[in-house]
C-alpha cells in the first residue's frame, strides 16, 4: 500500500511538473520591462529607502510640536529623615545636645504633566531641508536603477530575437540543403553523379544541421540570460512576441546634448549631494546659535501615612511655567571641524559633478553616433540583400537548367544567407543603440 501510495505522488508531481513546463509565458518587449521592474529586488529595496526617507522628514518636523509626557512615583519611607537642630533652638535647656526631629511622611506620591515647545531652534529647518535632499536623492537612485534594468532587459530581449531569427535563416538554408541533397541521392541511384559528389552535398547538409543545432542552443541560453534579468525562474518556456524589426522612425538625433546631460541620474544625484554638504555646512554653523523652549509642569503631591490615596485633603496640587535658553558654549572647536569637512566635501562634489558631466557628454555622443551608424549599416546591409536575392534567384535558374554546377549555386547561396543575417545583426544593433541613446538621455 505505501509503494502504491508513493507511485501515484510520484506520477502526480511528474504531470504536475510536466504541465508547468508546458505553460508558456508570453512577453512582448514592453511586458517583459514591466515585469523585472516589478521583480528586481533592488528597485524594491531603495523603494523602501525612499519611505524610510520620507519617515525622516516628518521626525524633524515634528521637532516643533510640542511634547507632553505624563510620570508618577509611588515611595513608601521606611525610615524618615531627621533633621538636626541645635541646642537650645527653641529655649530649651542647655547641656542637652542638638535636637534630632525626623520630618515627613512615610508615603509621598507624585502625580505630574510635563509640556515642553521649542521656541526657537535654528537647526530644525535646516534639519528638515536635508531630509527632504536625501529623499530626492533616494528617488533618483531609484530612477537611475530602473534605467539600467530596462537597458538590460531590452538588450537581452532583442539577443533572443537575434538568436530565433538566426534559427529561422538556418531553417531555411537546411531546407534547401536537403532539397539539393534529394536531388543529388537520385541523380546517384541513376548513375548520373558519382558516390564522391554525393557526399560532398551531404557534408554541406550536415554542417549547416550542426549550425542550426548550436543556434539553438544559443537562444535558449539567451532565454535564460532574459530570465535572470526578469528575476524569473527559467523553468517556465518563455515566448517572446515581439519581431526583430527597425520600422520605428527614431528623429531624436538633432537634439543638443548639453541639454541633455541634465536629465541624468548621475548628474542629479551629485547634485543632490552637493546641496546636501552645503546644507550641513549651514547646519553646522548654525550649530553656535542659542536656543529657547518653553516648559510647563503641572504636579499633584500626595503625603500621608498610608495609602489612602482617595482620601478628602490628601493631595497637594502645584504648577510652574517657564523658558529656558540653551547656548553652547565649549563646542567651537568641534564647529569648526564639521565646517571645515564640509566644505572640503562640496569641492569634492563639484570636481566630481564636473568630472561626470564630461563623461556623459562622451557617453552621448558615442550613442548618438553608434546609432547613426547602425542605421546606415541597415541601409547597406538592406540593399546588399536585394542585390544578394535577384543574384541568387538567376542562378538557382541556370542550376536548374543544367548550365550553373552545384558548387557556384552554393556559394550564391551562402552570398544570400550572409547578407540576410547581416541585416538581422544590424537590425539588432539599431535597436539596441536605440534603447543605449535613450538611456543616455536618462529616459
Amino acid at each position: 500500500m505505501k509503494t502504491k501510495n508513493t507511485y501515484i505522488i510520484t506520477l502526480t508531481l511528474l504531470s504536475f511538473l510536466s504541465h508547468a513546463q508546458q505553460e508558456r509565458l508570453k512577453l512582448s518587449l514592453q511586458e517583459a520591462i514591466d515585469l523585472g521592474l516589478k521583480n528586481r529586488v533592488e528597485i524594491q529595496t531603495q523603494r523602501l529607502n525612499i519611505r524610510l526617507a520620507e519617515n525622516a522628514v516628518q521626525r524633524n518636523k515634528d521637532q516643533w510640536l510640542p511634547t507632553v509626557e505624563g510620570s508618577g512615583n509611588v515611595r513608601y519611607n521606611t525610615q524618615l529623615q531627621e533633621s538636626v537642630l541645635p541646642e537650645g533652638a527653641f529655649g530649651g535647656t542647655t547641656g542637652t545636645g542638638p535636637v534630632r526631629i525626623p520630618f515627613g511622611t512615610k508615603v509621598n506620591t507624585t502625580l505630574s504633566i510635563d509640556a515642553t515647545q521649542n521656541l526657537y531652534k535654528p537647526t530644525v529647518n535646516q534639519e528638515i531641508k536635508i531630509s527632504e535632499k536625501n529623499v530626492a536623492l533616494e528617488k533618483e537612485n531609484v530612477n537611475q536603477t530602473i534605467s539600467q534594468t530596462k537597458l538590460n532587459i531590452a538588450e537581452a530581449y532583442y539577443l533572443a530575437l537575434l538568436r530565433k531569427e538566426e534559427i529561422r535563416i538556418l531553417e531555411k538554408t537546411l531546407a534547401r540543403a536537403k532539397k539539393y541533397l534529394d536531388v543529388w541521392t537520385a541523380k546517384l541511384s541513376l548513375g548520373t553523379v558519382q558516390e564522391n559528389d554525393l557526399g560532398k552535398v551531404k557534408l554541406d547538409y550536415q554542417n549547416v544541421d550542426i549550425k542550426l543545432r548550436r543556434a539553438k542552443q544559443n537562444l535558449q541560453l539567451a532565454l535564460n540570460n532574459v530570465a535572470k534579468n526578469l528575476n524569473i525562474s527559467n523553468i517556465q518556456e518563455i515566448e517572446l512576441t515581439d519581431n526583430l524589426n527597425s520600422n520605428e522612425n527614431i528623429s531624436e538625433l538633432g537634439e543638443d546634448l548639453s541639454g541633455l546631460v541634465e536629465e541624468r541620474s548621475e548628474i542629479k544625484q551629485l547634485a543632490l549631494t552637493n546641496d546636501l554638504n552645503k546644507l550641513k555646512y549651514e547646519k553646522a554653523a548654525l550649530g553656535m546659535k542659542p536656543t529657547v523652549s518653553a516648559f510647563a509642569n503641572y504636579s499633584a503631591l500626595y503625603q500621608s501615612g498610608g495609602f489612602n490615596i482617595f482620601e478628602k485633603n490628601t493631595w497637594s496640587p502645584f504648577n510652574y511655567l517657564g523658558v529656558k535658553l540653551s547656548v553652547p558654549i565649549f563646542d567651537q572647536h568641534k564647529t569648526q571641524l564639521e565646517k571645515s569637512e564640509y566644505k572640503i566635501r562640496q569641492e569634492i562634489g563639484f570636481n566630481n559633478w564636473n568630472k561626470q558631466k564630461t563623461e556623459v557628454i562622451y557617453e552621448l555622443q558615442n550613442a548618438k553616433t553608434e546609432l547613426k551608424n547602425a542605421q546606415l549599416n541597415l541601409q547597406y546591409a538592406q540593399e546588399n540583400y536585394r542585390l544578394a536575392e535577384q543574384v541568387f534567384q538567376v542562378s538557382q535558374q541556370k542550376y536548374e537548367l543544367g548550365v550553373m554546377l552545384y558548387n557556384d549555386l552554393l556559394d550564391t547561396e551562402r552570398s544570400l544567407s550572409e547578407a540576410e543575417n547581416n541585416i538581422l545583426t544590424n537590425t539588432y544593433d539599431l535597436l539596441v543603440a536605440k534603447v543605449r541613446w535613450q538611456k543616455a538621455k536618462g529616459e
